[in-house]
């Protein structure tokens, strides 16, 4: 079993900054029948008549069979647990006894399942990872990693600093980006079905987890977009801030989407 601690790649990725933990219900689970377990052996043990002539041995036959329940629930912790840590230069994530590294650098594509948007800060179930190498990971919010938006944040934070500057200069290329089925080009802002030229646009905004584009006809809500199938919206939507910037000289009119992922 790998230590994050001191494994040599682990450190490679820069100081420790945060750490985010998770128990699955199975696990619980577990731990709670192997307690209910142990009581009821004890219990067998200390209060069975039978065994009232193994003096200290009994006691000594207890405590060893608490030290193998101990080392089992331990094996238990370390199998089912899931621990990401956030490094200065990257990700270090260990699930099932396997530990994933992720260099900001590296990571390539981000899926963040939302329910909610409220106040501009995203609420989400579930988050998934890519990175340039094919690895993947899975994390949601079950369990007690009740920070999975704070987790999501930070991600594409570093993903933002790395991915946008290749984006905008492919987009300034005359270039067409895709997210999902969302596209942003030198045409306008597409959702697979339709293309609104820049032109036309007055405003767009997230509706909770859908995208809706405003313009001279009025809200056009393109129900085709979820988040959860959309990857790296966050991106989308800091490259739509920008060319909007642009194309008014003022503040963005997007008022709800998440530019706080």
């Amino acid at each position: 079993m790998q230590n994050l601690a001191t494994d040599l790649s682990t450190l490679q990725l820069g100081p420790l900054k945060h750490t985010y933990r998770k128990i699955s219900w199975g696990t619980i689970l577990q731990f709670v029948s192997l307690i209910v377990f142990d009581v009821i052996i004890t219990a067998f043990l200390l209060l069975n008549p039978g065994f009232d002539n193994f003096g200290p041995v009994r006691g000594l036959f207890v405590g060893f069979f608490y030290i193998v329940s101990l080392l089992i629930a331990i094996y238990i912790l370390r199998l089912r647990n899931t621990r990401i840590q956030v490094h200065a230069h990257g990700l270090a994530i260990e699930q099932a006894g396997q530990v994933v590294r992720m260099r900001w650098e590296e990571l390539s594509t981000l899926y963040f399942d939302v329910y909610a948007v409220r106040e501009n800060v995203m609420k989400a179930n579930i988050l998934r990872l890519w990175s340039t190498h094919g690895q993947m990971i899975s994390l949601d919010n079950s369990g007690n990693l009740a920070q999975i938006e704070e987790l999501g944040n930070i991600i594409a934070r570093h993903m933002r600093d790395t991915l946008m500057p290749d984006l905008l200069s492919r987009f300034n290329r005359g270039e067409t980006l895709y997210f999902g089925e969302l596209t942003l080009s030198q045409r306008g802002i597409g959702n697979g079905h339709e293309v609104v030229p820049w032109l036309q646009v007055e405003s767009v905004r997230r509706d909770r987890t859908l995208v809706d584009v405003q313009d001279a006809r009025g809200w056009h809500h393109w129900r085709n977009i979820k988040s959860a199938d959309t990857p790296n919206l966050f991106l989308f939507w800091s490259i739509l801030d920008q060319v909007m910037d642009q194309r008014s000289g003022l503040r963005s009119p997007h008022t709800d989407g998440p530019s706080a992922l």
